[in-house]
């Protein structure tokens, strides 16, 4: 109840008073229509038993495709002779299939917002404001964007197979310099954002998310459980970013956000052999989400620095893990990234290392759902990766590109069976392709 009634405080302080100037004279509104379509192709790289269809003997999936896909995004803005402005935005996927990372929704953002002088207030789905305001080594990438770039949808089962090769294991790794709210939980979750105005610099910001598996119209929240499914409620996201520019023409940029909320509880299964049946686990508890990053990056006629350092903590662990002193838990990362960038064109380079242990895993059962499986980790899953990206600017628009990206899950005894290591993924993706914007 506390939380609703802040909520509610939000609104009428921060929006109620800004509609209330609506009955001034409104300038004319303006409803801009754009858009992407991408043409992609993709040689991936990777070990061979990846590759496999792992629920039929003997089939293979391609090495190589080539791939299309759209958007469509609307934007809707209005504004009063006192200042107060107040729109819309909507980003549908235009492609022929599911969205490139595989979801079926057909919007991938949906928001309102009102802003004046004391600041911006979004509702809606969309991400938090940490995506906006953060500093990191993706923040300068080319091409696709690098470490946070399309590269994870090209590859196929994962990082992970159990020792007989028959089930695809994720989440335990963080493939991305990214808190859990943007790398574990869609982004597509309800939220209220605010951000400041600068002042000397300095911008601060706050996003409030009720509950993270709540990411749609009525049809699909209500259908959220109180307690139950995993991921976070009463979520919040605050960052604080400052910028400045020196006399040379050096313009500095560093960022601190963090990320706090109330771990659901979560059913799982002690063995992977076991997702086809009723779990075995019910309702167990997990560490609260506590969890910190800080960037900072410089940026000189064309050539740019970034960096950034994160800490998950044990977020997401559950309590029986948190307190064996045998195993492993918690989870770090560090990314660093240069890039130098003209008119016309742009070169980068992105790499990170992370390590992370004591989270569920991810398999498919049968019925190709998400079942939740503890392993008894005493290594950390290590990661690394180095994306290197380029593009050129032919005519406005129009921007072909090209991009590299080298990863690899590091071997450990976490997954093994009867001392049967599992099996880890490493390889390249290249992608060449052209952007055309509108």
């Amino acid at each position: 109840m506390r939380n609703k009634n802040f909520i509610c405080l939000i609104l009428a302080l921060g929006i109620v008073p800004s509609v209330a100037q609506a009955t001034d004279a409104i300038k004319d509104s303006s409803i801009k229509i754009g858009g992407e379509v991408n043409s992609q192709f993709g040689i991936i790289n990777q070990q061979n038993d990846f590759r496999k269809n792992l629920k039929v003997a003997g089939q293979s999936y391609n090495k190589n495709s080539l791939a299309t896909s759209g958007s469509l995004k609307f934007n809707y803005d209005k504004k009063s002779d006192k200042g107060l402005g107040y729109g819309a935005y909507i980003k549908l996927n235009a492609s022929t299939s599911n969205s490139p990372s595989g979801s079926k929704s057909i919007a991938s953002e949906v928001k309102l917002y009102v802003e004046d002088k004391f600041g911006k207030i979004e509702l809606g789905s969309t991400s938090p404001v940490g995506s906006a305001m953060e500093v990191n080594s993706y923040s300068l990438a080319r091409a696709t964007g690098g470490l946070d770039g399309d590269w994870t949808n090209w590859l196929k089962n994962g990082g992970v197979l159990n020792s007989s090769g028959t089930n695809a294991i994720s989440g335990t790794y963080l493939v991305a310099p990214q808190l859990p709210i943007g790398f574990d939980e869609t982004t597509k979750a309800g939220k209220i954002n605010y951000f400041s105005p600068n002042i000397n610099g300095f911008t601060f910001g706050v996003s409030y998310t009720p509950d993270s598996k709540a990411k749609g119209t009525a049809s699909q929240t209500q259908e959220v459980l109180k307690n139950a499914d995993g991921g976070y409620k009463n979520i919040w996201q605050p960052a604080v970013r400052y910028e400045t520019t020196f006399e040379n023409g050096t313009k500095f940029t560093t960022a601190v956000l963090g990320e706090f909320g109330k771990a659901k509880k979560v059913s799982y299964y002690d063995e992977i052999a076991n997702i086809d049946n009723a779990p075995n686990t019910k309702d167990v508890d997990r560490k609260n989400l506590k969890a910190w990053q800080i960037g900072a990056g410089v940026d000189y006629k064309g050539f740019a620095f970034a960096g950034a350092y994160g800490d998950v903590g044990k977020s997401g662990v559950l309590e029986s893990v948190a307190t064996d002193e045998n195993a492993k838990k918690g989870g770090k990362y560090w990314s660093l990234g240069s890039a130098y960038s003209t008119e016309k064109y742009g070169i980068s380079i992105n790499y990170m290392q992370s390590k992370r242990a004591g989270c569920l895993s991810k398999v498919k059962n049968t019925k190709d759902e998400d079942a939740y499986v503890k392993f008894n980790e005493k290594a950390y899953n290590k990661f690394e990766a180095l994306s290197i990206g380029a593009d050129y600017l032919v005519m406005p628009g129009f921007m072909p590109y090209v991009e590299i990206t080298k990863f690899k899950f590091k071997e450990n005894d976490n997954y093994n069976a009867s001392n049967d290591k599992g099996k880890f993924n490493k390889g390249t993706v290249i992608l060449a392709g052209t952007k055309i914007t509108f």
